[in-house]
């Protein structure tokens, strides 16, 4: 670690511990609270709830517009404790001034759409308080990551996440009549107990010299690039489709649409959870180590690529009998879409990484061609196709989609690593062979079956893979230092 930075002297493997597990309370949390909602209401009901939770967190993103990766990148690169703190105080003030922007945006969408809200007013602060905690947290929660401090961000999003769970179940076992406005109290009350552990241990309030103007626009420049390919992202891979579902009327099959977003995170959380983990520990390789930058992203692509494909064959051929019997047969319409997503998933897993390199090492203008064409096409998939076909056109999109957008995410990689596939192309041809044979065995009618003889198959080839060989060599030696240090203390 460089002399530069203030956090603990710990090891790189426990800060990638807590980094790790950072975002694993936060996708498991989310996932959990995801698949316990539809339990407590009905499908219309499930459909309304998930156009305003999507509002909300959306507003979050477009309010931080950039600016957490910014403060990842500004903070793990500053020199000193001072300019760490006065990095965030800048970026802090500017998510103040987006976050007015979009919540006047938001109201006025709200009047042109001509549609009332659910206990009007309530929502709507409920909505207010939401966004303006939940991005005062995102930004603080990054400036952390920036400073290599992982331990107190993995706190804040166990308790936060804890809470939502909290408030879910006080519903659950209080019992009947619960409201869309009370479940979205729930979303409220974990962004309010984040942004208040937050605000009462901060280290990066410290008082320190001003950014200067030079340094301000450097940052506010990478944030502004970065911004503009995160609204393009919220078009491709943050289910824009739930809008267009709601806009033309199928209320009901956007709650369907959302929910089999959230089972495809839950069946792809580990690999989820590591693409999250990555970006600041890229960020401070770019800069400290490059040799080591490109080998942990081949460590990393490879163990996607191998856990990607038993996470397709769960969500494909498992998920769907097993929502049947959790929800109940007025949920079996998402057995319909559910395949459609998991697609989509697997396609964000295997680009994300490297989408995520190319962020950390500020290449990310020559993302944006790429995204701006993912979302046209987006676009004009739904336009095109929900109003025919409703969910199955919204599938439709995104198995067509976020693939195409992730294949050339992979290629504009090769500017930074080669090569950016780590596995052996009779490795990943494996993989098609072992989808079809799973498609096949679940047609016939075991789906148990199917999904054991995809993983079966697919893993066979990975065993011959020299990557995957180089992978678990990696691991078993990061293993026993742990269990060595573990057992010396």
């Amino acid at each position: 670690m460089s002399p530069g930075h203030s956090a603990p002297a710990t090891s790189s493997l426990y800060q990638s511990a807590y980094n790790v597990l950072s975002a694993g309370c936060q996708v498991a949390g989310r996932a959990l609270s995801g698949l316990l909602i539809p339990l407590l209401l009905v499908p219309r009901q499930y459909g309304t709830y998930v156009y305003f939770v999507w509002l909300a967190t959306t507003l979050i993103q477009l309010s931080a517009l950039g600016l957490p990766q910014a403060a990842q990148r500004y903070v793990a690169r500053a020199a000193h404790a001072a300019e760490r703190a006065a990095i965030a105080r800048f970026l802090r003030r500017a998510g103040i001034a987006f976050t007015v922007c979009w919540l006047v945006v938001a109201l006025l969408w709200q009047v042109v759409r001509e549609r009332q809200w659910i206990d009007e007013w309530a929502v709507f602060v409920l909505l207010c308080l939401g966004v303006i905690l939940g991005v005062y947290a995102t930004l603080q929660i990054a400036a952390l990551k920036g400073s290599r401090d992982f331990a107190l961000p993995a706190m804040v999003e166990a308790l936060g996440q804890g809470t939502k769970l909290v408030v879910l179940l006080g519903l659950w076992l209080g019992g009947t009549c619960i409201t869309v406005t009370q479940i979205f109290a729930a979303d409220v009350a974990c962004w309010t107990c984040q942004a208040m552990v937050l605000w009462a241990r901060n280290p990066l309030e410290a008082a320190g010299p001003a950014v200067d103007r030079t340094q301000s626009r450097e940052v506010l420049g990478y944030a502004a690039a970065v911004g503009l390919i995160v609204i393009v992202d919220l078009v491709i891979w943050q289910r824009i489709e739930v809008v267009f579902l709601e806009a033309f009327g199928f209320v009901k099959e956007a709650g369907f649409f959302y929910l089999a977003g959230q089972v495809s995170a839950f069946v792809a959380l580990v690999p989820s959870v590591a693409v999250s983990a990555l970006f600041p520990t890229f960020a401070a390789l770019e800069r400290d180590d490059p040799a080591h930058l490109e080998r942990l992203y081949r460590m990393a692509a490879t163990g996607l690529w191998v856990v990607a494909v038993p996470s397709l064959a769960v969500g494909l051929f498992l998920a769907p009998e097993i929502l049947v019997a959790v929800y109940g047969e007025p949920y079996r319409e998402i057995t319909a879409i559910l395949p459609y997503v998991m697609i989509g998933r697997v396609a964000l897993l295997i680009g994300g990484v490297a989408s995520v390199l190319v962020y950390a090492t500020g290449q990310q203008r020559a993302l944006l061609p790429v995204v701006m064409g993912g979302a046209v096409l987006t676009i004009i998939g739904d336009v095109a196709l929900i109003p025919r076909l409703g969910l199955i056109g919204a599938g439709t999109t995104v198995a067509t989609v976020q693939p195409l957008v992730a294949a050339a995410t992979l290629l504009l990689a090769r500017r930074i690593v080669t090569p950016v596939v780590p596995l052996r192309r009779a490795t990943v041809g494996a993989a098609a062979v072992a989808v079809g044979c799973g498609v096949a065995l679940h047609r016939a009618g075991w789906p148990t079956t199917a999904a054991s003889a995809t993983v079966m198959l697919y893993w066979s080839a990975c065993a011959l893979d020299p990557s995957v060989h180089q992978l678990v060599v990696n691991l078993g030696q990061r293993i026993r230092v742990v269990t060595t240090r573990l057992a010396r203390s």
